[in-house]
């Protein structure tokens, strides 16, 4: 699919004595707030009767003046040359980090990806990875791991325990999936919700996944009793998307089928009151 042109791709193609086409111009320039007169008044088709071809200039001091207003755009393939264009947002950045912590260890440490694909070895021993969505679980290791045994059925010996801070859907970036697959299983403690859900799902399904890793997502066994309390509700939206989920994620009904009834979610920071 071609690059949609900007205004400033037209005017450059104009003052360059390239055709182009007159419609496109005309579109360009009026989602800049100007009128078909507006565009007569510097520019003029050569042939009203062809779409694509030069375009003659009637006013080349108006146009110099577009020009400076609407620049070419800038071709961008990474972070840096969208920078350049503009708006580094246009292009994800090349490497990642993982911020990660282990019980017993005096602080976090970073796992570094630069080129995208290229990470370290996990830490010796460390065989099972739990992506804690939010900083406030992560920073409360000790508490969250006591949480995972008393509710959620953990017994995987915190020895051989890895655990990440996932900040939200940046857990699923697409590169992170070459360091989670050097670990047996992937557990994601994310919050109760569609986007939990949803970052879970994209984690599982990345094809850079080892064919029959195990990536689970951990519910709490009493985790109808805290939808029941929670003063987190479901926008319409998110109940719809909840049902075509159920069919996606049929080891997750029972609690992606008590959020549609009790139009509920659920934050995982809840989870740490009273421990």
């Amino acid at each position: 699919m071609s690059k949609r042109k900007k205004a400033g791709d037209y005017l450059a193609a104009i003052a360059a004595g390239e055709p182009c086409s007159w419609r496109g111009l005309s579109k360009a320039l009026g989602l800049e707030g100007m009128t078909v007169t507006d565009v007569r008044q510097v520019f003029r088709p050569a042939d009203e009767a062809e779409d694509v071809g030069i375009v003659e200039v009637i006013n080349s001091e108006r146009l110099a003046f577009l020009q400076t207003i609407y620049p070419p755009s800038v071709d961008h393939h990474d972070r840096v040359s969208a920078a350049v264009a503009g708006d580094s947002h246009l292009q994800a950045v090349t490497g990642s980090l993982l911020v990660t912590d282990a019980p017993g260890w005096s602080e976090p440490q970073v796992a570094v990806c630069r080129d995208g694909l290229t990470w370290p070895a996990p830490p010796p021993g460390k065989t099972h990875l739990l992506l804690v969505e939010n900083m406030q679980s992560f920073l409360a290791i000790d508490s969250t791991l006591a949480f995972l045994r008393s509710h959620c059925g953990w017994q995987v010996d915190s020895a051989r325990t890895l655990v990440a801070f996932g900040a939200g859907n940046a857990a699923a970036k697409a590169c992170h999936a070459v360091y989670y697959g050097q670990f047996e299983q992937v557990s994601c403690l994310f919050d109760v919700d569609e986007g939990g859900i949803r970052t879970y799902q994209t984690i599982r399904d990345n094809p850079q996944m080892p064919s029959g890793m195990r990536v689970s997502f951990l519910v709490p066994t009493d985790i109808q009793e805290r939808l029941e309390r929670s003063r987190w509700r479901l926008s319409e939206k998110e109940r719809v998307s909840l049902r075509g989920l159920i069919l996606k994620h049929p080891e997750l009904q029972n609690v992606i089928q008590a959020m549609y009834n009790l139009g509920k979610k659920l934050e995982q920071e809840t989870y740490l009151e009273g421990l």
